[in-house]
């Protein structure tokens, strides 16, 4: 699949992997994971791009968003560059003065607030110190559809717009995609132009890594978020280079939630940061240290067999039977 910014990624993506699995997200109702497909993402896509639209975005605006990730930060990621305008992801835990500071250095004419909280905070600390933003064009995904500013209801009050109608707005390469601020631990925030070809020609760099593209990434793996896509790396490594392979990612709800969704989305594929691992390595070895003698014996048996398999598989080698017998 052939693609230079990340406008075309996704489109063609949804296209070619139509029928895939994307993002699944947990519906505490059934207490299981549910998931949409490419196409069905696409068509929510062309429904933010309506959004984007009715609320004056077009070439080169700035649009914020306040969230954690889910389906509707990726579709408002994709609308925004298929307009080229540029998206300026912010974090839930942040500060209504690192919105404020933000969002003015920016220029953001739109913002998505993930939550009711979020969007009330926005209101009373944020707003009145924004003057590019008006109350009009800041919207909530969690907000019921009653309410004017529920991301839900616009989306139904919305004009699909396909990206086909929308060649002119296309952006290059060269385009400013996202716009990425700092943690500010050496002054204030320092906003870090990502153009999409920084981000593309990351994930067509990974591809020359292997022989064949579909041996870093396969159709059939899935992966669950939890590294946020406000950064770089989650943003670049789990949603762009997996959608771009047609794979699947869960979304995680958290990190106090990380084991029992990894239980129930079973990843096939796992991008992390080393505090995780050293978290699990710890986690296991305390359990080690403190049960009781037959069950340790067995973990460490576990263990060792594990090890045995990784090395088994890494020289396409069977472990066979009698090998895990001397285990």
């Amino acid at each position: 699949m052939k693609f230079d910014t990340l406008a075309s990624l996704q489109s063609n993506a949804c296209r070619n992997f139509a029928d895939n699995a994307l993002f699944g997200t947990y519906n505490s109702d059934t207490t299981a994971f549910e998931w949409m497909d490419y196409k069905s993402f696409d068509d929510k896509v062309a429904l933010a791009r309506g959004i984007l639209k009715d609320l004056g975005i077009g070439k080169y605006d700035k649009v914020g968003i306040i969230s954690n990730n889910r389906w509707e930060w990726a579709a408002t990621a994709a609308a925004a560059y298929s307009l080229n305008a540029t998206l300026v992801p912010m974090y839930e835990a942040q500060l209504p003065k690192d919105w404020t500071y933000i969002l003015n250095d920016s220029q953001c004419f739109a913002l998505m607030c993930a939550t009711q909280d979020v969007y009330d905070r926005v209101m009373t600390e944020t707003i009145d110190s924004v003057p590019s933003l008006s109350k009009e064009s800041v919207l909530c995904f969690d907000a019921s559809n009653g309410e004017d500013y529920s991301f839900s209801a616009a989306m139904v009050r919305a004009t699909p717009l396909s990206n086909k109608l929308l060649k002119s707005e296309a952006p290059i390469p060269d385009d400013l995609a996202n716009l990425i601020y700092t943690s500010g631990t050496t002054g204030v925030p320092k906003g870090v132009e990502l153009t999409h070809n920084n981000t593309v020609s990351n994930i067509i760099g990974v591809r020359s890594m292997v022989d064949d593209p579909l041996d870093f990434i396969r159709q059939t793996d899935v992966s669950l978020a939890f590294l946020p896509w406000a950064h770089s790396y989650g943003q670049t490594c789990e949603l762009w280079c997996g959608m771009a392979h047609g794979s699947s990612i869960g979304i995680c709800r958290g990190v106090p939630s990380i084991l029992e969704d990894l239980q129930l989305v079973k990843p096939t594929v796992l991008f992390s940061v080393p505090t995780l691992y050293k978290k699990v390595y710890d986690g296991v070895n305390n359990i080690i240290a403190t049960t009781n003698p037959i069950r340790r014996g067995l973990m460490s048996k576990a263990i060792e067999l594990g090890k045995a398999h990784a090395q088994a598989r890494s020289s396409n080698k069977s472990l066979g039977f009698f090998a895990t017998k001397k285990i």
